[in-house]
C-alpha cells in the first residue's frame, strides 16, 4: 500500500495506491464549520444534486448511466466531526482491468457531473424537484420520534447543552423546511463550492500521473477563502463541588 498527497491549489488530493480491491473507491469532502441553521438546507441540497443533473435531467437517466458504468454505485452522506459538518460524495466502480478502457474516468466524469452541473434554470433549482426532496424529508422528520433510540439520544443532547455542536440534529429541522426556495438553494450551492475545505481520496489500483491529470479535468475547485478551525469541540465547563469528610477525634 502506498499513500500520496498532492496539493491541489484549491483542495488536497490523497491517493492510496493498493491492488487488494478490484474496485477504485472515490470520495469527495467538503466541509465547513457547522451551523445549526444550515444543516437542514445542506441535507437538501444534497439531495437534490442526485436526483437529476444538467445533462441527465431525471433520475432515470442518472440511474441508466450509471448501469452503463458497469453498475457504478454514488453516494452522498452528511456528517458532523467535531466541529466541522461535512459532506462526503462517494464513488465506487470497476477498475478499467475488469470492464473496458476508460471506465474509470468515465466513471469520474459523472460523479464530476453530480458535483458541479446541477439541474437549474435561471439560477435557481426547480420547484417540481424541491418538492419531491422536502417532501420526504417532511416523512423521515415527522417520523422521528417513533424511532426511541435515536430520539431519547437527540434529546439527552439537547438537554446536557443546546448551543454545542453535539447536540445539533444532523437530521435536520422541521421548522427550517420551509423557509427553502430554489434561489436560496442555489446560493448556498455556490457558497459551498467557493468556501468549503476539500479533499479528495482515490483508493485502488491505478495509474497516479493519469489520476493527477483527470482530477485536474474534471474537478476545477476554486476554493476563494480557506478557513481552517479546531476540529475538536470545547466542552462546557461546569462547577464542581467538593465534599469534605467531618474529621473525628
Amino acid at each position: 500500500m502506498k499513500y500520496t498527497k498532492k496539493d491541489m491549489g484549491s483542495y488536497s488530493l490523497h491517493m492510496i495506491h493498493t491492488n487488494k480491491f478490484r474496485t477504485i473507491t472515490v470520495r469527495v469532502i467538503f466541509r465547513r464549520k457547522v451551523e445549526k441553521e444550515e444543516i437542514t438546507i445542506r441535507n437538501i441540497l444534497t439531495s437534490l444534486l442526485v436526483q437529476s443533473t444538467k445533462h441527465y435531467n431525471s433520475k432515470r437517466k442518472l440511474i441508466i448511466e450509471a448501469e452503463k458504468l458497469y453498475s457504478a454505485i454514488i453516494n452522498i452522506h452528511n456528517s458532523r466531526t467535531g466541529n466541522y459538518m461535512n459532506t462526503e460524495f462517494s464513488l465506487n466502480t470497476l477498475n478499467d482491468k475488469y470492464t473496458e478502457k476508460d471506465n474509470f474516468r468515465k466513471s469520474l466524469e459523472y460523479l464530476s457531473e453530480i458535483i458541479f452541473h446541477p439541474d437549474i434554470e435561471d439560477n435557481h433549482f426547480l420547484k417540481e424537484k424541491i418538492d419531491i426532496v422536502v417532501a420526504k424529508a417532511k416523512t423521515d422528520l415527522t417520523s422521528m420520534k417513533e424511532n426511541a433510540s435515536l430520539y431519547s439520544k437527540i434529546r439527552s443532547l439537547e438537554s446536557y447543552d443546546k448551543d454545542s455542536p453535539s447536540s445539533f440534529r444532523m437530521e435536520g429541522y422541521l421548522e427550517d423546511l420551509e423557509e427553502l426556495d430554489g434561489k436560496k438553494l442555489y446560493d448556498y450551492y455556490l457558497d459551498m463550492l467557493h468556501k468549503d475545505l476539500v479533499d479528495i481520496f482515490i483508493i485502488g489500483d491505478f495509474n497516479e500521473e493519469e489520476v493527477i491529470s483527470d482530477i485536474k479535468t474534471y474537478f476545477k475547485l476554486r476554493i476563494l477563502k480557506k478557513v481552517r478551525i479546531p476540529y475538536r469541540l470545547e466542552e462546557k465547563k461546569t462547577r464542581s463541588r467538593r465534599l469534605f469528610a467531618k474529621e473525628t477525634i
